[in-house]
């Protein structure tokens, strides 16, 4: 219990730290854009003609798209990866303190995990021992995950998701209202995109940890 309680609490300070690195950085960018933008405007209006104008925003129209598109989204892919990261290593940890518990689990190299995530790999090997079904119940748990697919595909292809490729995981994104793909099949992330992994990936988290103690209570009971 001290084990896996000490891992959830690094967790959770870590995932409090990505939540105010989010906030703080998401109102940076926008402050930053603002008074980019604000003076880029007053740059125009100094300009006599409507060509000398157009010529001016057409040249600067890539920095605009930097400031308000670019930086946000490559923002939100950051947390994304750094989110899932933290989530990979604390459920690991929990992992190896359970097969200290003389837990019968599998090993997580096992050949029947061999083409699941990490994430999967240790949820299937501790539900093998430990009822899990509240966990997967949650809706949270589908998001997770979504987020892990999203996570490879930002490592992996920087980002992109060609339909032909993830048909699948086009269509998830489709019918998701956090992220989208641009015309270039980018990954789109909305504001609130990595706050909201940040509180699943927390949320699952707490449950695990809630199945996982009321398993050893009722062991301990019986």
């Amino acid at each position: 219990m001290a084990v896996r309680g000490f891992l959830y609490a690094l967790a959770e300070i870590q995932f409090i730290n990505l939540r105010d690195f989010s906030d703080d950085m998401e109102k940076l960018i926008k402050e930053s854009t603002e008074v980019q933008i604000q003076h880029l405007e007053e740059l125009s209006q100094a300009l006599r003609s409507n060509q000398d104008k157009e010529e001016f925003w057409e040249y600067n129209l890539d920095r605009v798209h930097q400031l308000k598109d670019d930086y946000p989204n490559i923002l939100r892919s950051s947390l994304l990866v750094s989110c899932m990261s933290n989530m990979e290593k604390v459920l690991v940890g929990i992992y190896e303190d359970l097969k200290l518990r003389d837990l019968n689990l599998k090993s997580l190299r096992n050949k029947s995990f061999s083409n699941e995530s990490t994430i999967r790999k240790v949820f299937l090997a501790i539900g093998e021992a430990i009822h899990l079904h509240n966990v997967y119940n949650m809706p949270e748990w589908d998001r997770l995950l979504f987020y892990n697919e999203l996570r490879n595909r930002v490592v992996h292809d920087t980002g992109k998701v060609y339909p032909e490729d993830y048909p699948d995981l086009s269509e998830k994104i489709k019918n998701s209202e956090l992220v989208s793909l641009s015309n270039h099949y980018d990954l789109v992330f909305v504001e609130d995109f990595a706050k909201q992994v940040n509180f699943d990936c927390t949320a699952i988290l707490k449950r695990l940890l809630e199945e996982i103690n009321n398993y050893f209570k009722n062991q301990a009971s019986s």
